[in-house]
């Protein structure tokens, strides 16, 4: 991790964050889009950027080698105010930086800035059969709080979800 940086996402990182998500989407099948189903465009993703930096309770921390983005927490929180409090997590690092620690420091960093916001809930989804992120959100503090069954539907084959989630104090 020597030369790793996280920083939060600007709307000048659109191009870079947009093909990053599209190698993350073809390296594994842990990822809501398909590969090749992420069609939108670099000025699209630079005005949701802007959106998440003027949000409170939404942010992107992107996890960079030198100038390279590898890796990317979202923290995407609601806009009504009865839900104010939570952020739901999507992670998601290249396959050739996994196990080295980048994601605990994606979450380290996460949670400072929620704890500033004052959020109260973390939330995420993981496939049931996703070991290694599993492992990790339960070493980060995460419960499993559920099964949301028939989540996702890969290879005509209908897949499960946990829900987890980590209450701050």
């Amino acid at each position: 991790m020597n030369n790793i940086t996280i920083l939060e996402a600007k709307p000048s990182m659109a191009e870079d964050l947009l093909l990053l998500n599209n190698i993350l989407d073809n390296e594994t099948e842990f990822r809501a889009y398909k590969p090749g189903e992420r069609k939108t465009l670099p000025e699209e993703y630079a005005l949701y950027l802007e959106e998440i930096r003027k949000s409170k309770n939404s942010n992107i921390f992107v996890a960079f080698d030198g100038v390279t983005p590898i890796g990317l927490l979202e923290a995407n929180g609601r806009a009504f105010q009865r839900k104010f409090h939570v952020t739901h997590i999507v992670i998601g690092i290249l396959k050739n930086y996994t196990g080295q620690g980048i994601g605990k420091h994606l979450f380290t960093r996460m949670e400072e800035w929620a704890r500033d916001v004052g959020l109260v809930r973390l939330e995420l989804t993981v496939f049931t059969y996703n070991t290694p992120a599993i492992k990790l959100y339960k070493k980060l503090g995460f419960l499993t709080e559920g099964t949301i069954k028939s989540s996702f539907k890969l290879n005509d084959k209908f897949v499960d979800e946990y829900l987890m989630a980590k209450i701050l104090k």
